[in-house]
């Protein structure tokens, strides 16, 4: 959780994803307070902090690694050959914009 004070707002974030009734259960747990909620991790929490979120990110090579592990199990295409093109086609293809995070509710 994080707590933006002056603006009485509670962000939550679940691995996964985030049930529109368990946030509007913790509204009506804090009145006054305003909910809202994300999937994006210990980063976008960072970043609504004001803090350096760069301690909690994972190296690209980490992520390529992570990556072609996954997209490796039961596939007939080369995931690590795939991942390379898309790279070198579209630098910056593994990293996230902060402005352009989803939340769970408007």
């Amino acid at each position: 959780m994080y707590f933006d004070v002056p603006k009485r707002a509670i962000w939550l974030w679940d691995a996964r994803e985030l049930d529109p009734r368990w946030l509007e259960g913790i509204e009506r747990a804090w009145p006054g307070w305003h909910v809202e909620g994300h999937i994006e991790g210990v980063v976008r929490q960072a970043l609504l902090s004001g803090r350096d979120p760069t301690p909690f990110m994972v190296p690209d090579a980490e992520a390529t690694q992570r990556l072609v592990a996954v997209l490796s199990s039961g596939w007939s295409v080369d995931p690590g050959a795939l991942l390379k093109v898309a790279i070198s086609r579209a630098p910056g293809f593994l990293r996230s914009d902060a402005r352009m995070a989803c939340t769970a509710r408007s």
